[in-house]
């Protein structure tokens, strides 16, 4: 059979029939090494190291290997995980983890690197010629992913762009923009699609044990009774038949203040700031919760316990005890008390009698000629920065410009600590500003509070922006801390924090 479409038979790794031979290149080694040295100028991305770091690199790795035909290098993702390798002379045949071959890769290649980050190969290369190699290691190609370098930033970009490391989240947002034309989310088919993202914040997503630290992450960012809803209608404007006191209730979360009402029993209307990215968070962290609220039915299936928390479930010693005799481990059980440290029994018996039966609409707005969240924030933050510096009722955030004022956020949570600099001639230093979000103060009790929190700003702790008419723009860093002259930011606008 074509080894270009597929190969089969033994497969042997390196590390199988003992280490590959070391090739006697010249004599004079040091010669050769100097001159893979200069063709690394020209190597992807090894042309992003600076000399001192190519000859760190030269003289760390195992130069001269010789793969002989049909050596394959590494299959799936088990062995031989703490290396990548540049080609220095040969071809080889690549081929993903059904054998499928997909590409022919010669001299100049510099392959491999998934192993030392992920610790796994997403694809098997073999030699379709005797060939010469450069075997990295993994500590030394560790060293050279140094901060902001180019070669750290280029390595990155081949992760996205040829590894397409990204292509399950990328299928996951595409998904989701598909249901939100459709109006309506088809919960099956996100969980399935989200289980396959690997998310770092979820590490095991997978595994059968609960993941408490992403369970509480998500807990604190969604409503405080997501265990007892059923329905989640999700706009980005609040009816106004519901401003009434006594139609609607607004649920609070602890972490990420949001428009949340109650409109009927296991139903709610949440307020999101866009259908964009407050979209993705949302049901990122509506996932989590259904992932492992799954994981209480599989351990918790039993009509005892449910019986066992329901009798008990004002008692939380009683409730801790019942769990104790279930199949959770000890640390599940602890953590389930972190996550709910009251009424932990009124909650799984929630779960057990839900079974995740969630359904998500979405609706958007035909008309939204009401301030938006952007549009409220920048007037508050304007508001304060006027009492701070006494600049008169008449004076405008369009006159700041003109002061050339820079404003720092430099947390953006449930508070903001702003720090903000007036240029007078030369670069002074700021004035602190402590604003804290608004709290609702009507009985929907959540428009301003919730969109007058984190998820109401355009920007993130560490950026710096010009106030200017109901408009944040041209975000870029401090520079060593102080507000830097007005033009520099061009300079800088690619590095936004």
């Amino acid at each position: 059979m074509d080894a270009r479409q597929q190969y089969s038979g033994t497969i042997m790794e390196s590390g199988d029939g003992g280490p590959p031979e070391k090739k006697p290149l010249c004599a004079n080694e040091e010669q050769i090494a100097a001159e893979l040295e200069k063709e690394m100028v020209t190597i992807p991305p090894l042309m992003y190291l600076t000399e001192d770091q190519r000859k760190t690199l030269i003289c760390e790795s195992q130069l001269g290997c010789i793969l002989k035909k049909g050596w394959v290098i590494r299959i799936g993702n088990e062995r031989d995980k703490n290396a990548c390798y540049l080609i220095v002379d040969g071809e080889a045949h690549v081929f993903d983890t059904k054998k499928n071959f997909l590409e022919l890769i010669q001299k100049g290649t510099f392959f491999g690197v998934d192993g030392p980050l992920f610790g796994k190969r997403f694809y098997s290369v073999m030699a379709a010629t005797s060939m010469t190699i450069l075997k990295v290691p993994r500590a030394t190609f560790e060293k050279m992913l140094t901060k902001d370098s180019a070669f750290t930033l280029s390595i990155a970009r081949n992760l996205v762009v040829k590894h397409n490391i990204l292509a399950e989240l990328n299928g996951f947002k595409t998904f989701v923009r598909q249901c939100k034309m459709m109006r309506q989310i088809d919960r099956e088919e996100l969980i399935a699609r989200y289980t396959k993202i690997n998310s770092s914040l979820h590490p095991n997503c997978n595994s059968p044990d609960l993941d408490i630290d992403a369970w509480l992450y998500s807990i604190r960012r969604l409503p405080a009774n997501v265990t007892s809803t059923f329905i989640f209608h999700i706009s980005t404007k609040a009816p106004d038949m519901l401003s009434h006191p006594d139609i609607s209730l607004p649920i609070r979360t602890s972490a990420r203040p949001r428009t949340i009402l109650k409109i009927i029993e296991g139903k709610c209307v949440v307020i999101l700031r866009d259908l964009d990215t407050d979209l993705f968070d949302f049901l990122s962290n509506l996932c989590i919760h259904i992932v492992e609220s799954g994981k209480i039915l599989e351990k918790l299936n039993s009509p005892l316990i449910l019986k066992d928390l329901m009798d008990n479930r004002k008692d939380q010693a009683r409730v801790v005890s019942v769990l104790g005799e279930s199949s959770l481990s000890s640390e599940e059980v602890a953590g389930l008390e972190r996550i709910w440290p009251t009424n932990l029994g009124e909650h799984l018996a929630n779960i057990l009698l839900h079974y995740n039966d969630f359904y998500i609409k979405i609706s958007e707005p035909l008309s939204h000629l009401k301030q938006d969240p952007v549009e409220k924030w920048i007037i508050r933050l304007w508001i304060a920065v006027a009492q701070l510096f006494s600049l008169g009722p008449k004076t405008s955030a369009s006159n700041i410009p003109d002061a050339d004022m820079v404003v720092d956020l430099v947390q953006v949570s449930l508070s903001l600590d702003i720090d903000i600099g007036i240029k007078k001639g030369v670069p002074q230093p700021g004035v602190a500003l402590h604003l804290h979000p608004p709290q609702g103060d009507n009985g929907v009790g959540g428009e301003d509070e919730a969109e007058g929190g984190d998820e109401g700003l355009p920007l993130r702790g560490g950026q710096a922006v010009r106030l200017c008419p109901l408009l944040f723009h041209e975000p870029h860093r401090r520079h060593e801390g102080k507000v830097r002259p007005r033009g520099s930011e061009r300079n800088h606008q690619d590095r936004a924090g």
